[in-house]
């Protein structure tokens, strides 16, 4: 019988240099094989109460649940459920703070012993591997310019500057219905993982978050990610979540 894989995980998040609340927020709880970065949509205190909302809703569920014991497919509608509910209250919060913009990205990680992980999201957080010091996103973004990228009407490097680059087409908190994606896969030893939000991504390139998630740990690998954003204008909330697999 094949050893049963294990994991470990750190996160950090920072307000950057030109906001004073940060909205974004994060889950880390390796033991659950469950993790999440959530940023806040909405303006000051709107964005908070959103990716706030979240992650104290999968701290709920995790301390109800035994995840690692159940098949992918089932922990899988679990998270859609626990999402949905925040969505809905989301609803309500919209209505008591008479806003028309209230809500969150997510990206989220599910990881089992045996091998296979999932990753459900809407907005434009996103989960990249690095594997065989390979660089691979995971995710594609739910906005605007991602969809003109697939219809071919601008390429990648028009749409990271485009002035409609921060517009959504998806998030919790957008819609009444919530509308997730998701993607299986098979892990491997060796591979890291991060989880991050647009903060972080847009002041990278692909050479930097490489030689920080090379580094031995994953909180040496945040760590290095956060304070290159940092040495530079870093004008949103940056969050970044490795998980280094054994």
């Amino acid at each position: 019988m094949s050893r049963l894989f294990n994991w470990h995980s750190a996160a950090c998040t920072h307000a950057g240099k030109m906001r004073d609340c940060n909205e974004d927020a994060f889950f880390n709880h390796s033991p659950a094989g469950l993790w999440a970065v959530a940023d806040g949509l909405g303006g000051y205190k709107n964005g908070d109460v959103a990716s706030r909302m979240i992650i104290e809703a999968l701290a709920d569920h995790t301390q109800q649940v035994p995840t690692t014991e159940l098949a992918l497919n089932q922990r899988q509608l679990d998270l859609h459920q626990v999402l949905e509910q925040v969505n809905r209250h989301l609803g309500t919060e919209k209505t008591l703070l008479d806003s028309q913009a209230i809500g969150s990205t997510i990206i989220s990680l599910l990881l089992t012993p045996k091998g296979q992980a999932a990753c459900l999201w809407a907005g434009d957080s996103r989960c990249y591997l690095l594997r065989r010091q390979r660089l691979y996103q995971i995710t594609q973004d739910h906005s605007v310019v991602q969809n003109w990228v697939t219809q071919k009407k601008l390429n990648r490097r028009q749409a990271e500057s485009h002035p409609e680059s921060h517009v959504l087409t998806k998030a919790i908190g957008g819609d009444p219905e919530l509308t997730l994606e998701s993607v299986e896969f098979d892990i491997e030893r060796g591979d890291r993982l991060l989880l991050c939000s647009d903060g972080l991504y847009r002041e990278l390139d692909d050479q930097q978050m490489v030689a920080s998630l090379s580094l031995p740990t994953p909180g040496a690998a945040v760590t290095q990610l956060a304070s290159l954003v940092l040495a530079g204008p870093a004008s949103d909330n940056l969050t970044a979540l490795a998980v280094f697999v054994r």
